[in-house]
């Protein structure tokens, strides 16, 4: 007989016997895993696709975004110049980062925003100039970065002052991941691809002070990117100008390192 449409076909045993097709494996939500479509393969690790949460115009927020696999090196010196340039021009459309860290495959800033829509249409602005120059520069075409970008908000001057840390000196935790030694010259140096020279002198500590002659070098050379002035804003939360000082820890170290180490 034939199989009507949408008719499941019936197992049978020895003695004619209908067999009951196999009871579905009930998935148990687990403390802290949402149940839903499990991601494929090649999305695992990519920002979910859910709505932002509200955000408040008094906390600054960390961001990052990361390339596709086999892209060009941010932290070569013209695509690295290039980044800047558009760093500097966002400031007129009103986008503000107030901090930025250039690696060789992400990018890391500390912005600060009205609310939830206003800062998403900053970020879709920004990284959309970013994906135009960088390919124009490495004389390639398609997407540059591999998804939506990660946010999050710093609620209190502690997690303000961790996440400086992190942006600021995140090259000492790729160099730890990639075997690198943790030695007390490295410790000394500025990551010229960050914005750390940037920092008032207010915000170092007196024990672990960075030379004066590197921060007037490094500001110096960014001083005036094609001119449209820094590629930065100056911060307006309380959080990103002195609270992480004050209410978060106290001043920065030259020999900070990230929390995962």
């Amino acid at each position: 007989m034939a199989k009507r449409c949408g008719e499941q076909l019936s197992m049978l045993d020895a003695t004619g016997n209908k067999i009951a097709p196999p009871a579905k494996k009930v998935r148990r939500r687990r403390r802290g895993v949402a149940l839903g479509r499990r991601p494929q393969l090649e999305r695992r690790g990519f920002v979910a696709h859910s709505t932002r949460e509200a955000h408040d115009e008094d906390h600054p927020v960390h961001v990052s975004m990361r390339c596709v696999p086999r892209g060009p090196s941010l932290r070569s010196e013209r695509i690295f110049r290039a980044i800047l340039v558009q760093l500097a021009r966002a400031k007129r459309s009103g986008i503000r980062v107030v901090h930025y860290s250039v690696q060789r495959d992400h990018v890391h800033l500390i912005v600060e925003g009205k609310n939830r829509q206003d800062l998403s249409a900053q970020m879709r602005t920004l990284f959309s100039r970013l994906a135009l120059a960088v390919n124009a520069v490495a004389a390639r075409r398609g997407r540059l970065f591999r998804d939506r970008h990660h946010r999050e908000e710093l609620k209190s001057p502690t997690k303000t002052r961790n996440a400086l840390i992190y942006v600021l000196f995140n090259d000492r935790k790729h160099h730890a991941q990639n075997g690198g030694a943790i030695t007390s010259e490295f410790l000394s140096s500025l990551d010229d691809k960050s914005s750390v020279a940037w920092l008032a002198g207010d915000d170092w500590s007196d024990r672990a002070r960075p030379p004066p002659e590197i921060i007037a070098r490094l500001r110096d050379r960014d001083r005036d990117i094609g001119g449209h002035g820094p590629p930065r804003s100056e911060p307006s939360t309380w959080f990103a100008q002195a609270g992480w000082r004050i209410r978060g820890g106290g001043t920065l170290g030259l020999d900070e390192l990230p929390r995962f180490l």
